[in-house]
């Protein structure tokens, strides 16, 4: 079996839960950037990567799979992945990884840079469904007003009436 297809039918495991492995993403770059600040190893990075209980673990898992087991370098490694990759988020993210690493720009920089812009877009995303769960809420609220009015309103005219 070509490694190629290994990864494409290893790429079906997981959650499909698209909001769930946004937020798994998160932690797991923050942790990823937490450790690189240390100037440990790259392996040791991405070791710690494959160990968390997150659901983005399986394609960091792949990496460190491709690193050991078949010798690819870490870049080669992040593009495979990245390339076989379902959800855009984390094929982008690893895509860019592997740029970065092959341009030699050390894994701190990178993760730390990753770490704060996907922490905006997930806090806006986050802030926007709010917005959007404040304007639902406040469409319910005036819906009940609306069919509480239309009851009160001809029972009022029908007490008015035999006045």
């Amino acid at each position: 079996m070509s490694s190629w297809k290994f990864w494409q039918a290893r790429n079906g495991k997981g959650s499909s839960n698209p909001g769930l492995l946004s937020f798994d993403l998160l932690s797991q770059l923050t942790h990823m950037s937490a450790i690189a600040t240390a100037g440990v190893a790259r392996g040791v990075v991405f070791e710690a990567a494959s160990e968390l209980p997150f659901v983005s673990l399986r394609f960091f898992d792949d990496v460190n799979i491709l690193r050991n087991s078949l010798n690819y370098n870490y870049a080669e490694a992040c593009q495979m992945v990245g390339e076989a990759a379902d959800d855009q988020d984390v094929k982008s993210l690893l895509l860019r990884l592997s740029g970065s690493l092959s341009a030699g720009e050390p894994p701190k920089d990178f993760l730390n840079r990753e770490a704060v812009a996907l922490s905006d877009s997930y806090t806006n995303a986050y802030e926007k469904a709010l917005e959007s769960t404040s304007k639902w809420t406040d469409s319910y609220v005036a819906l009940i007003v609306s069919a509480a009015l239309v009851i009160i309103v001809p029972l009022i005219s029908m007490m008015i009436y035999e006045v």
